[in-house]
């Protein structure tokens, strides 16, 4: 088994267990239209349709260095549209997202690469 294939069988798996765990807090608390939202900023359909999300095979793809240059283009892309389009706190809410992953990926790689 190839390590690629390793790492996206691991990915899977937490995936999987993530998305167990969230249903029994479904079955034990009330849904609000809040997780809806969540969803829509942290992991939006359009980037879910295969079998990885769309990130994570990115970061998979570049590495985390050149994905941090990847996260800093969608936190000025949010930013820059949010009063341009319908739903400016959500488009906040996505440059946070990205903030809070290239945050990951720097400290990730600090004394790697920078």
């Amino acid at each position: 088994m190839s390590l690629y294939k390793e790492y996206l069988d691991q990915q899977n798996e937490f995936r999987e267990s993530l998305v167990e765990k969230a249903r029994k807090q479904i079955e034990e608390e009330p849904v609000y239209e809040v997780n809806i939202k969540d969803e829509e900023v942290n992991h939006p359909k359009h980037y879910n349709k295969g079998k990885y999300e769309t990130y994570d095979v990115i970061v998979d793809t570049l590495g985390k260095h050149e994905a941090i240059s990847y996260c800093q283009g969608n936190i000025l892309k949010y930013i820059m549209r949010m009063w341009n389009k319908d739903k400016p706190l959500q488009d906040a809410e996505k440059a946070e997202w990205y903030l809070k992953a290239m945050i990951k990926l720097l400290k990730e790689t600090k004394g790697v690469n920078w």
